[in-house]
C-alpha cells in the first residue's frame, strides 16, 4: 500500500509542495532541487529508488504477460479437448446402444401362479396328491 504524504510543509516549502511516496521500506520523493550535498546523495538514493521500483514494475509486468500468454494457451487446448469430446460422445451413444442392448441379459418373464381353473380351492389342494421323488433321484 502506497502512502503519499507532504515533506515540504514543515520545511515552509511553495505553495504545491511535490509529494513523497512510501512503499513499505522505499521512499521516493520528487523534490525540485538538492540545496545541499546531503540532499543531492538522498536524490540519488530517491532516484535509484525510482529506477529500482521501474525495473520491479516491468519485471512483473512481462511475468503477467507470461502468465496471461498461458492461460490463452491452456483456454485454446481446453477448447480443443472440448470440441473432441464433443464428435466422439456424438458417435459413442449409438455404438454403445447396439454392443450393450439396454439390459446385460434378456430374461424371460414369467408369472410364477397356479393356473385358475386346476385347484380352485384349498380342499382340492388337500386332496391332490403329489408325486414323490427320493433325494436319489435328483
Amino acid at each position: 500500500m502506497s502512502v503519499i504524504t507532504d515533506e515540504n510543509k514543515n520545511r515552509g516549502g511553495g505553495s504545491n509542495p511535490p509529494p513523497t511516496v512510501e512503499l513499505g521500506n522505499l521512499r521516493l520523493s520528487n523534490s525540485p532541487g538538492a540545496k545541499n550535498r546531503r540532499d543531492m546523495d538522498n536524490n540519488n538514493i530517491k532516484m535509484g529508488s525510482l529506477q529500482e521500483l521501474h525495473a520491479m514494475i516491468k519485471d512483473k509486468d512481462e511475468k503477467i504477460r507470461k502468465l496471461q500468454k498461458q492461460v490463452q494457451e491452456k483456454d485454446d487446448e481446453i477448447a480443443n479437448l472440448r470440441s473432441q469430446l464433443d464428435k466422439y460422445q456424438s458417435v459413442l451413444p449409438q455404438s454403445l446402444k447396439a454392443t450393450t442392448g439396454g439390459r446385460r441379459k434378456q430374461r424371460a418373464q414369467g408369472i410364477s401362479a397356479e393356473p385358475r381353473g386346476a385347484l380352485s380351492s384349498i380342499q382340492d389342494l388337500a386332496n391332490t396328491k403329489f408325486k414323490k421323488h427320493s433325494k436319489s433321484e435328483r
